[in-house]
This record gives C-alpha cells, sequence and structure tokens, in this order.
C-alpha cells in the first residue's frame, strides 16, 4: 500500500547512519535530519537550512518523481518506492509535476544551496541526485508504459523534450554506493529491482527512440 511505502521511506530505505546518528536525507535539498521516524513530518527542517527563504516546519513527504496525478495516483505506481523520494514540503511543492531539465542562470525563481533550483517551466535537481531522478523515471517507464502513465498532451512537455537531458545526466551522474544499497533496500521491500541502477549503461543500450512516447 502507499501508506506502507511512505512508512518504509522514512523509517527503512532512505534512513541512514551518518557519524552513528539515524536520519533522513532531502533529496532535493541535500539537508539530514536525525530520526527514525516512520512518519515524514517528523523531519523538520530546523530554520531555513536550505536558504530557500521557507522554513519547512512540517516536515517531509515523498517526492513522486513521476507526478501522481499523471497516473490519477493508481496502485501499484503510485506506491512503488523506486520513483518516491524523502523531501522537504516545500521544495515539493515548488516542483509540483514541471518536468525535469537544466534551469539557465536568468529563469531562476527557485533554489537551495544544495544546487536545487527550478523555474516557471523546469526543475532541475542538485548534481547528487540527477542520475538517480533519471534512472528512477527510466524505470517507471519501462515498468508501466502499457499503464496510461500520461494524457497525450504531455508526452512532448514532460517526457520526450527531457529525453535527451535525462541520458545525459545517466552518463554524467552513475550510481553510487548508496544508490546501489537502495536498490538493495527497495528489492527486500518490494520483490524488485531498478535494472537501469544495476547497469546505467542499459539506458543507451536501449536508445532514446524505445524510450520515446
Amino acid at each position: 500500500s502507499y501508506d506502507a511505502a511512505r512508512a518504509a521511506t522514512f523509517s527503512e530505505i532512505d534512513n541512514v547512519v551518518v557519524d552513528g546518528v539515524r536520519g533522513v536525507y532531502s533529496s532535493y535539498s541535500d539537508i539530514f535530519v536525525p530520526g527514525s521516524f516512520s512518519r515524514g513530518g517528523s523531519y523538520r527542517e530546523r530554520g531555513d537550512q536550505n536558504n530557500d527563504g521557507y522554513i519547512d516546519s512540517k516536515g517531509m513527504n515523498v517526492e513522486h518523481i513521476w507526478p501522481q496525478s499523471y497516473f490519477n495516483r493508481r496502485s501499484p505506481m503510485r506506491a512503488d518506492v523506486h520513483h518516491l523520494l524523502p523531501t522537504f514540503m516545500h521544495p515539493n511543492s515548488r516542483r509540483g509535476r514541471l518536468p525535469f531539465g537544466e534551469v539557465g542562470d536568468s529563469d531562476v525563481v527557485y533554489q537551495t544551496n544544495s544546487g536545487t533550483r527550478g523555474s516557471n517551466h523546469l526543475f532541475e535537481p542538485h548534481d547528487a541526485v540527477k542520475g538517480q531522478v533519471a534512472r528512477a523515471l527510466f524505470y517507471f517507464f519501462a515498468r508501466y508504459q502499457n499503464g496510461d502513465i500520461l494524457p497525450s498532451n504531455a508526452h512532448d512537455v514532460f517526457w520526450n523534450r527531457s529525453l535527451e537531458i535525462l541520458m545525459k545526466w545517466n552518463r554524467e551522474f552513475p550510481p553510487d554506493a548508496w544508490e546501489i544499497e537502495r536498490n538493495n533496500r527497495i528489492e527486500e521491500f518490494q520483490g524488485n529491482r531498478n535494472p537501469f541502477v544495476d547497469d546505467y549503461r542499459l539506458v543507451d543500450l536501449v536508445g532514446l527512440d524505445t524510450f520515446r512516447m
């Protein structure tokens, strides 16, 4: 269930130990919040730590990297942890369902001190999660492409126009030890893996045309 996936994200899958302290990183902000809670709301920002002009006093929620409104919040897509990330609520809200891409300096309307920034049309996560975001999207497309995951008027705006940059991020930011460990943890929880984390070169082997809608 989605409730179980959300609880597992905060208490198990994305709960890590840093200098002997358990906690969760807000993915878009790169801020570590101590705790071993199963509720995202318990991981609160202490002041404006990510310097985005907003204090997330209500904590974190889970970001659906492939926006859940595009598949009408249906299961099993909504609860698939391979495309869920813990984030502070405000960066999550600012992303909304914007497509991912590289935001020009003159177009920035939102940013954090981690390097995440957004325009009115695109959202660019900071470098440490760019590859992870790309591989989550390629996984979601490969897993659910026959499941009505995008309205036809969003095929180009959300997906096709972003493919080249997502493939670039996948190449430039290959899986690190944490992303591999996270893949292992998700397999223990929901029984499957993201093959693009196991071998990120598969994205280019599959090729742009195969991913295009």
